[in-house]
Formats: C-alpha cells, sequence, structure tokens
C-alpha cells in the first residue's frame, strides 16, 4: 500500500513538474537592421534561470510561469524585458544604446575676433556651467566688435542646452540679443527666443547631426536725426548642422523675418582641442559684417570634482 501510493506520489509530483516547465524558444534581431544578435544573454526574471542566443539569434530556455518575463541584455544595447502572455514562441527587437559624448559641459572660450568690414576689433568670451539635470546645462557667450566710432556690434546668447537628450534627437532654448549702430546712420536692437532641434537618425555620410531653428524675435529700429523707433516682430527660421567629419564643426544660417527688414545671420564654427576658431555673417539693412575669430576653449573643474 506504502509503494502503491508512493509511485502515485512520484507520478503526481513528476507531471506537475513537467506542467510547470514551459519550453521558449525565440529569435532576437536588432531593431534598426532587422540583423539577428548572437550573444544575447536571456534571463528569466527573479532567477538565475538563463541562456544566451546562437550564432543566428536564437535560443530556447524552460521557465516556470507562462507569464514569466524574459530579460534581454547585450553590449551596445537597450535592456529589454519581454513578459510572455503565454506565448511560447516569441521575437524580440532590441534597440542600439546611443552613446554620445559631450564636451560643452564646464566651459570657457576666450577669442579674439575682427569684422572685416566695419568693426575691426573685438572679442568673444563663452561660459558654460556644470550640467544640472541629466545633460542639461547652461551656456553663454558675450560678443563685442567696434571701430571705436559710430560702428558697434554687440552680440549675446543665452542657451539652455541638452532640455530634450534622445539618441534620434535633442533640443536646445536660447535667447540671443544683437545690437547695431552703423555709420550715423542707424541704430538697432533685436532679441529672438529660439528652438534648435537636431535629428541624429538622420545621418549622411558628411552631416553628423542636421537640425532646424525656430523662433520668434522683436527688432527696434531708429535711423540717426530721427525721434520715431519703429518696433518689427517676426519668425525667426534656420538651418543647422554638425560636421562629423570635421572634429567639432557646426555651421548655421538663419533669417529673422521683420516685417519690411530682414536680418540675415551665418556662422561656421571649428573646435579641435583647446583650438576655437569661426567665421559669422550678419546682414542688417545698410550694415553687413563678416567676422573671423580664434582663439582658446578651456575646461574647469569643481573642487568637489577635484578629489
Amino acid at each position: 500500500m506504502n509503494k502503491r501510493l508512493t509511485l502515485i506520489l512520484f507520478f503526481l509530483i513528476s507531471s506537475f513538474i513537467g506542467i510547470c516547465q514551459i519550453s521558449i524558444s525565440g529569435i532576437v534581431l536588432a531593431k534598426e537592421d532587422k540583423l539577428e544578435i548572437p550573444g544575447v544573454r536571456v534571463t528569466e526574471k527573479g532567477t538565475e534561470n538563463e541562456t544566451v542566443t546562437d550564432m543566428n539569434g536564437t535560443f530556447s530556455i524552460i521557465v516556470s510561469n507562462p507569464d514569466a518575463i524574459l530579460v534581454f541584455a547585450f553590449i551596445g544595447m537597450v535592456e529589454k524585458e519581454f513578459k510572455l502572455k503565454g506565448q511560447n514562441n516569441i521575437k524580440v527587437l532590441m534597440k542600439s544604446d546611443c552613446i554620445k559624448d559631450l564636451f560643452d559641459h564646464q566651459h570657457i572660450g576666450l577669442l579674439a575676433n575682427s569684422g572685416l568690414l566695419n568693426t575691426p576689433i573685438g572679442g568673444q568670451f563663452e561660459f558654460s556651467f556644470p550640467a544640472f539635470f541629466r545633460s542639461t546645462t547652461l551656456k553663454t557667450a558675450l560678443s563685442y566688435q567696434t571701430n571705436f566710432k559710430e560702428n558697434e556690434f554687440l552680440n549675446s546668447e543665452v542657451e539652455l542646452d541638452h532640455i530634450i537628450f534622445e539618441c534620434d534627437y535633442e533640443m536646445d532654448l536660447k535667447w540671443h540679443y544683437r545690437k547695431v549702430s552703423y555709420d550715423k546712420d542707424f541704430n538697432a536692437n533685436a532679441y529672438s527666443f529660439e528652438s534648435v532641434l537636431m535629428f541624429d537618425f538622420l545621418n549622411p555620410i558628411y552631416i553628423y547631426s542636421p537640425g532646424l531653428i525656430v523662433g520668434y524675435g522683436e527688432l527696434s529700429y531708429q535711423e540717426f536725426g530721427f525721434s520715431n523707433k519703429q518696433v518689427f516682430n517676426g519668425p525667426v527660421l534656420g538651418l543647422r548642422a554638425e560636421l562629423g567629419k570635421l572634429y567639432g564643426s557646426e555651421i548655421s544660417a538663419k533669417v529673422g523675418l521683420f516685417k519690411d527688414m530682414i536680418e540675415y545671420q551665418g556662422l561656421f564654427r571649428f573646435d579641435y582641442r583647446k583650438i576655437a576658431a569661426f567665421i559669422k555673417f550678419y546682414k542688417l539693412d545698410s550694415y553687413t559684417e563678416l567676422s573671423v575669430g580664434f582663439g582658446m576653449n578651456m575646461t574647469y573643474r569643481l573642487k568637489k570634482q577635484r578629489k
């Protein structure tokens, strides 16, 4: 009797174990190109039960629960969790884990610049703060050029960089102020609020990150000899690209459409290690300036970072 009961219990337990052991098979592909990924570690979440995909990206694993969660991990890919929900043959897509190197935190720039047409003497100072939320940082820049007479050209910028920072795109916000005094002809002040959206998934061979500039601004314009001041409002539109083949180069062009007046701005900048150089173009009404600059980039460290 005891032997018969023991056999019955043995078969019941074996059947129960067999029911609880569920065979799962599947394949792991890269989301971007749909190619198989060998060597992916597949783990039943909360256990030490794991396996690895073969050269064809396929795998099989025995789990104890039809609703178990499988965790897929591979270097260079975003870790992914997959809930089975009763499935026993699955296809899993893994996304590449982008790694972006940012060198614009804790930055100081000192440049000498010269306007080749109207404002030959000038300089530019740049300062960026440490990252305060993920990769977000605050950057400032101030540029001034003059001929020590009537002509003055002032540029100042405050940027909130990387407020959105994803693998495929990122977004910056900028406040930009310009002041021009020209040859006893006119005096103008302009400011604009701009957003810069960069698209990394549009990577052609030479342009690393193309982007759009969209903003809105105000232009205050006064001719010398006249007491009335004209104020115009309008959109600011442009294009920007980071040139990956030329180290830290960037190029941008934008226009401010202020009713009867158009403000043109262009920039080509090159940053490599501690060297910085740029060419700028600016045009408003009868004032045109082509500026060149050259200087140094430096970084600073906080006291707690020196430890």
